[in-house]
Parts: C-alpha cells; sequence; structure tokens
C-alpha cells in the first residue's frame, strides 16, 4: 500500500522547475578596498589606547 502517492508527482514537477528557474546569480569575486596609511595607523593608535584605558582603569 503506498501512502503518498502524490510526492513521485510533486518531485518530479519540482525537478523540472528548478531546471528551467534559476534562484541564485554566480558568485562575484570580492576585493578589499585601499584604505589609506594614515586611517590605518590612526586606527590602530586608537585601539590601542582604549585597550590600555580599559585594562588600567579599575
Amino acid at each position: 500500500m503506498i501512502l503518498n502517492h502524490g510526492a513521485s508527482r510533486h518531485a518530479r514537477r519540482a525537478g523540472r522547475e528548478s531546471q528551467s528557474l534559476c534562484l541564485y546569480a554566480a558568485r562575484e569575486p570580492v576585493f578589499p578596498k585601499a584604505v589609506g596609511e594614515v586611517f590605518r595607523r590612526l586606527k590602530w593608535w586608537l585601539m590601542g589606547f582604549t585597550l590600555a584605558v580599559y585594562y588600567i582603569t579599575p
């Protein structure tokens, strides 16, 4: 006795639809944005200062 005979019909229909319909775009490469040296140096100094304040102050 087959309990769910409509499942195979649904699977065949889903297979046909997935072949004709593309849901995802092709993967595009991601490149890091160029950051100026001044900003990077300021960021590290600011991070060092804030960490020093965090660990030194009670």
